[in-house]
C-alpha cells in the first residue's frame, strides 16, 4: 500500500520503467505507466542500467555471515543478518536453476533487444495475453459488509499487532496505519485501491480472531456502543475478503501475497485446514509472480523492499509448516532467509533495551531477530524434506535406504545442533524460564505498559522459539521411527536409538512449555498443535520400558499436556482436541503397558531383527525384546527422570546438548519397541490425524503421518 499518486504530464518512452522491468509486468510507453498509477507507485525510467552479473546476490547471501553485525542506533534501518543454513555448493546449484529459467516472453524480448531496437516488443505475459482494462478511479464498495466505525477497526488492529504481528510478521506497522488511517473513514474507494482495503479487512480480521475468546479485550466496549456482534463481523470480514480474493490476484500487488497468508493462518487454525492448504498456494505463485524471492537491495523503496522480505520469511515458514502437517511435498525447492532491516517498527523501546541480556554485545538484538532465526529453524527442516524426497523411497526399504535416512538425520540434527549453540541468550529460553524473567519484570515494573508489554512479548517469543527447535527435532528424527522396517543391520538400529531419544527428550521440553502464556494471542493453537505431537511421541516410551522411571516421566509428560488443553479448551478447538485425542490414546498405552509388563518375555529375550508394522494385534502378548546393538549387547539408553512441573520461574536445562538424566535408583537399560507397538500406533494416530485435520495423510511410508510438526 502506498501513499496516493499525484498525477503529471505524460511523456512517452521506448523503454519499459524500473518497477515494470524488475517486476516483469506489462509497461507502456506513456509515462506515468498505467500500472504503477494503479499501484500508487513512482513510476522512474532510469537511462543506464547497470549490468547484471551472474552470481552476485549469491556472493552476498554467502558473505553475509561474515559481515560485522552494526548496533542499533535509533530508527536507522540496519540489517538482521541470517546464519547460513545450506552448504556453498547447495546454493551454488540452486541458484544457477533459478536464474537460468526465463519465459517465452523473456526469451523473445532478449531476442528483440528492446534497447537496440528503442521500442518495446509486447507488454503481454505470456502469447494472447491482451491485458486488462485499466480500472483507474471507478468507485466500488463492499458489499457483505458495511465498512465499521474507524475506533472499531483502529481497536481491531492494535489487537493485530498486539497478538499476532510478534508470531507472523508481515507488515510494516506505521506506514500500514497511516494508510488505513484514510482508507477506513470512507465507505467507497478507486479500484487500484482494492488490494489494500481487502489487506485492511484482512488484518481486522486476524485481529478479531485473537480477541474472540478474551472477555477482557477493551475493544468489546466499542463494539457494544455500535450494536455489532463479532462473530458475525468476523464472517462478514472473511465473505468480503473471498468475495474480491481473484481480483486481488488478478493486480499481482504485495498485497496478494499478504492477504492469501493471513486468510491460510486463520484456516488452519480456526476454520478449515483442507482450504488453508490451496490458499497458501496462492500466495506462493503471487510471491514468485513479483519475484520476492531474490531481495530486492536496490534501495528505491526501502517500505516495499522491507514489506517482501518479511513477506518472503513467513512464506518459507508457512511452506514448510504446511508440509510438515499435511505430509506434502514442499513448494519452494529453493529459498535464501532475507535480511531484514531494523525499522522503526522492529526497534526495542530504550527502557527495555537497557534492561536484556546481550544488549552491548550483539547490536543487531530487535524485535526482527525472533522471526529470523524462526525462519531459519525452518529453512533446515525443509532443506531434510527436500533431501528425504531426492531418495524416491518406495514402500519398501532395503538396508542402505535406512542408512541414507539415517544420515540425512543425522545431517540435520547437527544443523538444528549448530543453529541452537547460536541462539542469544535474549531468545534463549532456559534464560527466561531462570532468573531472566524475574529479574527483567523487576526493572521495567516502574516503566510505560509499551514496555511491559514488550517485555512480555520477548519471553514468549523466547518460548516458542524454543518449541519450534524441539518440534523440528521431532519432525526430523521421526523419519526414522515412522518407517515400515525389518532389519538387523547395527547402524539403523543404533539410529534408531538415538532417534528415539532425542525425540522423547524433546517431546518432554515441549510438555513444559508454559501454554497459559500464550492464551490471549493467535500463537495458542500452534503451541497447541505441537503439544498434540509431543504427547503422541511421548506415548511411544510407556511400552518400551514397562514401569520405568522414563515411562512414568513419558506419561507424566502427556498428563501435563492434558491438563494444560483441558484449561485452554474452553477457547481453543485445537486444545480441546488435543485433550480429546491424548486422553483416549494415554488410556490404550497405559492398557499396553499392563499388558507388555505381565507378558512371557519379561527378561527381555535378545532379538535379531527389529519390526515395526508387524502381525495385527490388538494388545501385545509379550514384552519389547531387546534389541542387539553397541557391540553385541542391548542398547543402554539413560531412562529419564522425572523433572518439576513448570513454574514461571522454575528452572531446568533448556540446552542444545541437554540429555537424558540417568536415574540414582536405576539402571535398567532400555528395550526397545515390540513389533507390534508401531502398527498400535498406526491405526490409533492414522485416526486421530484424519479426525483433527479432516484429511488424509499422503506419504506411502508412514501410516500415522498427521503428528507431524508446523513454524
Amino acid at each position: 500500500m502506498q501513499d496516493g499518486y499525484s498525477c503529471h504530464p505524460k511523456q512517452r518512452t521506448p523503454k519499459a520503467c524500473d518497477r515494470c522491468h524488475r517486476q516483469k509486468l506489462k509497461c507502456d510507453t506513456a509515462r506515468p505507466c498505467i500500472l504503477c498509477v494503479r499501484a500508487c507507485r513512482k513510476c522512474e525510467t532510469t537511462t543506464r542500467r547497470a549490468p547484471r552479473r551472474k552470481g552476485l546476490r549469491q556472493n552476498n547471501a554467502s558473505n553475509t555471515a561474515l559481515r560485522p553485525k552494526p548496533a542499533v542506533t535509533g530508527s536507522s534501518p540496519e540489517l538482521v543478518s541470517p546464519a547460513s543454513t545450506a552448504t556453498t555448493s547447495d546454493k551454488h546449484q540452486l541458484n544457477t536453476n533459478t536464474n537460468t529459467n526465463s519465459s517465452t516472453i523473456d526469451f523473445a524480448r532478449q531476442v528483440f533487444n528492446e534497447q537496440e531496437t528503442g521500442r518495446i516488443l509486447t507488454g503481454a505475459s505470456l502469447p494472447g495475453d491482451v491485458g486488462t482494462s485499466n480500472p483507474g478511479e471507478q468507485l466500488w464498495g463492499l458489499q457483505q459488509i458495511k465498512m465499521p466505525p474507524t475506533p472499531v477497526m483502529l481497536s481491531l488492529f492494535d489487537a493485530y499487532f498486539h497478538r499476532v504481528q510478534w508470531f507472523i510478521m508481515l507488515l510494516v506497522e506505521p506506514h500500514f496505519r497511516n494508510t488505513a488511517q484514510d482508507i477506513i473513514s470512507r465507505d467507497q474507494w478507486p479500484r487500484r485501491e482494492l488490494g489494500s482495503c481487502m489487506l485492511l479487512l484482512a488484518v481486522a480480521a486476524i485481529g478479531l480472531q485473537s480477541v474472540l475468546s478474551d472477555k477482557d479485550w477493551t475493544g468489546y466496549d466499542q463494539l457494544r456502543v455500535h450494536n455489532i456482534d463479532p462473530e458475525t463481523l468476523l464472517q462478514g470480514f472473511i465473505a468480503e475478503i473471498r468475495l474480491h480474493l481473484l481480483d486481488v490476484l488478478e493486480d499481482c500487488q504485495v498485497e496478494a501475497v499478504q492477504i492469501p497468508l493471513l486468510l491460510s493462518s486463520y484456516y488452519v487454525f480456526h476454520n478449515s485446514p483442507r482450504l488453508a492448504w490451496t490458499v497458501l498456494g496462492m500466495s506462493l505463485r503471487a510471491a514468485y509472480a513479483l519475484d520476492m524471492q531474490n531481495q530486492d537491495t536496490s534501495g528505491t523503496d526501502l517500505i516495499m523492499a522491507e514489506t517482501k522480505s518479511r513477506c518472503w520469511n513467513h512464506l518459507v515458514v508457512s511452506d514448510t509448516f504446511t508440509s510438515m502437517v499435511y505430509g506434502r511435498p514442499v513448494s519452494i525447492d529453493y529459498a535464501e532467509v532475507h535480511q531484514l532491516r531494523v525499522l522503526d517498527d522492529l526497534t526495542l523501546p530504550p527502557g527495555l533495551f537497557t534492561s536484556l541480556p546481550g544488549a552491548t554485545d550483539n547490536g543487531n538484538i530487535g524485535k526482527g531477530l525472533f522471526h529470523v532465526m524462526k525462519t531459519e529453524i525452518y529453512e533446515i527442516v525443509r532443506q531434510t524434506l527436500l533431501r528425504f524426497h531426492r531418495l524416491r523411497l518406495g514402500p519398501t526399504m532395503e538396508d542402505k535406504d535406512l542408512e541414507a535416512i539415517a544420515s540425512i538425520v543425522q545431517y540435520s540434527d547437527n544443523a538444528l545442533q549448530s543453529w541452537r549453540g547460536n541462539v542469544p541468550q535474549i531468545l534463549d529460553f532456559e534464560f527466561w524460564r531462570g532468573e531472566g524473567w524475574h529479574r527483567l519484570s523487576q526493572e521495567v515494573q516502574e516503566s510505560t505498559e509499551a514496555v511491559k508489554e514488550q517485555a512480555e512479548t520477548m519471553f514468549l517469543q523466547a518460548a516458542l522459539l524454543q518449541l519450534t527447535y524441539d518440534s523440528a527435532l521431532i519432525q526430523i528424527h521421526r523419519s526414522l521411527l515412522e518407517r515400515r522396517l525389518r532389519t538387523a543391520y547395527k547402524p539403523v538400529v543404533d539410529a534408531i536409538n538415538r532417534s528415539l531419544v532425542a525425540a522423547t527428550a524433546a517431546a518432554l521440553r515441549i510438555s513444559q512449555i508454559p501454554v497459559h502464556k500464550f492464551r490471549k494471542h493467535f500463537a495458542g493453537s500452534f503451541v497447541s498443535m505441537q503439544q498434540f505431537t509431543a504427547g503422541v511421541i511421548l506415548c511411544i516410551q510407556p511400552t518400551c520400558l514397562p514401569f520405568s522411571p522414563a515411562a512414568l516421566e513419558a506419561k507424566a509428560g502427556v498428563l501435563k499436556i492434558i491438563r494444560a488443553s483441558r484449561t485452554e479448551s474452553h477457547q481453543n478447538r485445537i486444545a480441546r482436541h488435543t485433550e480429546q485425542l491424548l486422553t483416549e490414546l494415554l488410556k490404550v498405552t497405559n492398557q499396553r503397558e499392563m499388558a507388555c509388563a505381565l507378558g512371557d518375555n519379561v527378561s527381555g529375550r535378545a532379538s535379531k531383527e527389529i519390526m515395526f508394522n508387524g502381525p495385527s494385534s490388538a494388545v501385545p502378548q509379550a514384552c519389547p525384546p531387546v534389541v542387539e546393538a553397541y557391540g553385541g549387547r542391548s542398547s543402554s539408553i539413560a531412562p529419564i527422570s522425572t523433572s518439576q512441573e513448570l513454574s514461571e520461574n522454575g528452572n531446568g536445562s533448556w540446552g542444545e546438548n541437554s540429555e537424558c538424566e540417568l536415574s540414582s535408583n536405576t539402571a535398567t537399560s532400555l528395550e526397545y519397541p515390540s513389533e507390534y507397538i508401531f502398527e498400535q500406533l498406526d491405526s490409533t494416530f492414522g485416526a486421530f490425524g484424519e479426525s483433527i485435520f479432516n484429511m488424509m495423510p499422503e506419504d506411502q511410508n508412514s501410516s500415522w503421518n498427521w503428528g507431524r510438526t508446523f513454524p
